[in-house]
């Protein structure tokens, strides 16, 4: 198995996070799909690291389908960004994308609008998506998971120690294994106890 840390994969653009790590001001992003606008307010901190980020979980992705059997995995999906990166590639090896994400209004990232917002984004790929709308921690989902042959999983669900180190535990059957926001002291620790 391969794991990485996906943000610090690849520094072809590191001055250009210092730049904006230096800035240091939130900045408002909008983003659109076929049907919707969303905008929120980003951070510097989480933009260091992310800068081609998902060209570079496409790529790894990519290299992942050409060496191994199996499918893609994302747990948590947030707006569809990344899972359109991992269908693309997909779509060439004949394979899918199962994401986890239950979208429920309240938790981490999910104010209303989120799963609309995806659903109108991966559209165009139909059935190369399989969206499983259901905590990561739900004992079918870990089941689900783990009878897959899995080539590469992206894992960047909730934030917490116990739901990284489960969401790691339950992909790491898989070939290649991405991990997102090492900068949060509870996701790194899970990381580092994963190991």
């Amino acid at each position: 198995m391969i794991l990485y840390d996906i943000q610090t994969v690849c520094r072809e653009h590191a001055e250009l996070e210092r730049q904006a790590i230096r800035e240091g001001k939130e900045h408002q992003v909008e983003l659109h799909s076929p049907n919707l606008t969303i905008r929120y307010s980003e951070h510097p901190l989480w933009t260091a690291g992310a800068l081609a980020q998902r060209e570079r979980i496409e790529h790894i992705a990519t290299r992942a389908l050409h060496e191994y059997a199996g499918d893609l995995v994302e747990i948590g999906a947030w707006l569809g960004q990344t899972t359109v990166c991992l269908a693309r590639a997909a779509q060439v090896y004949a394979r899918k994308v199962i994401v986890i994400d239950p979208y429920e209004d309240g938790t981490q990232n999910c104010g209303g609008q989120e799963y609309d917002f995806f659903a109108d984004m991966v559209a165009p790929f139909g059935d190369t998506v399989q969206h499983v709308r259901l905590r990561s921690q739900d004992q079918r989902v870990k089941d689900f998971l783990r009878a897959q042959e899995i080539a590469f999983a992206f894992v960047d669900g909730l934030h917490t120690y116990t739901a990284a180190l489960d969401d790691l535990n339950t992909v790491s059957h898989a070939k290649v294994i991405a991990l997102d926001d090492m900068f949060m002291a509870p996701v790194a620790l899970a990381f580092d106890d994963f190991q």
